[in-house]
């Protein structure tokens, strides 16, 4: 039997397994850096801490569902990171701002590279704030339009002077399906001043994963720390729960025959996951 077959069958018996309840949330409010004051939502593990932590930023259609509850991508990945002992706040830069989602015409109010930067480093800021978190082990992890924006973070550009932080900017970084990954975006001289972790999917037609993987090795052949993973038959949001794969009509600018695919694959979810735990723990634990 092979490995994918181990993988597959494992994930079965965790399927018939209850869902882990989501830690308790804390809606809380700051301000973006040099910005206006948004929203975050904050889960924590059980105990007094003090906690590693992420701040999570959400794709183009924003934190919430048509129900009005946090996205199920975003549930999920609460469940995994609280359970390993992570504080999470995921960052909500759009309902404070009057913007539903940014998936059809870019807005300028809330652009990958300058804009949701400031919001992140706000949310670090906040967290460094607060006595259950280990402010100096912080990581910034993005989904799409979120992803790009955790390029542009992690990045030289980076719009905010991590100096003015009281405990310094993030200690990793990861990335999964980014936009904006054009080199033309952010130039032969881009290079991560952080670990990087990068999840593409070889089949995602939304951002789609040739330039990605044209930036990837151009940052490897740079010397920078980045590992960076293809998924085959992977989607676009191929780590969300569902393994229903949907075309999304409707967007402007989209193409009306083969129309961009949203979808999770078992297999790639259970290695992200896997994925990014080993390199959160590389890079947020110990001294």
């Amino acid at each position: 039997m092979n490995d994918l077959r181990k993988l597959a069958m494992g994930l079965c018996m965790l399927a018939a397994l209850p869902a882990l309840p989501a830690a308790a949330q804390l809606k809380v409010a700051f301000p973006s850096i040099g910005g206006p004051e948004i929203d975050g939502y904050v889960y924590r593990p059980e105990g007094a801490g003090p906690f590693p932590a992420v701040v999570g930023m959400h794709g183009c259609s924003g934190m919430w569902n048509r129900e009005g509850r946090v996205s199920a991508l975003l549930r999920l990945w609460v469940r995994v990171l609280t359970a390993e002992g992570y504080v999470v706040l995921l960052v909500d830069g759009f309902t404070p701002r009057g913007v539903v989602s940014d998936c059809n015409v870019g807005s300028a109010k809330v652009t990958p590279a300058l804009v949701r930067p400031r919001d992140a480093h706000g949310g670090l800021r906040w967290l460094q704030e607060q006595p259950y978190v280990r402010g100096d082990r912080v990581a910034i992890m993005g989904w799409s339009h979120g992803g790009g924006t955790v390029l542009y973070a992690a990045g030289p550009g980076n719009p905010v002077a991590v100096s003015d932080l009281p405990k310094g900017g993030f200690r990793a970084a990861v990335s999964l399906y980014p936009g904006s990954c054009y080199i033309r975006r952010h130039g032969n001289w881009y290079l991560p001043t952080m670990p990087l972790l990068t999840l593409l999917g070889a089949a995602d037609n939304w951002t789609p994963l040739g330039p990605c993987v044209e930036l990837m090795e151009r940052i490897k052949s740079r010397g920078g720390r980045l590992d960076y993973v293809v998924y085959p038959d992977a989607h676009h949001g191929f780590d969300g729960p569902s393994n229903e794969v949907v075309p999304l009509i409707g967007l402007v600018g989209a193409d009306r025959i083969n129309p961009p695919l949203v979808g999770g694959n078992p297999v790639a979810r259970a290695d992200t996951q896997l994925r990014v735990k080993a390199f959160l723990a590389e890079n947020l634990r110990g001294d």
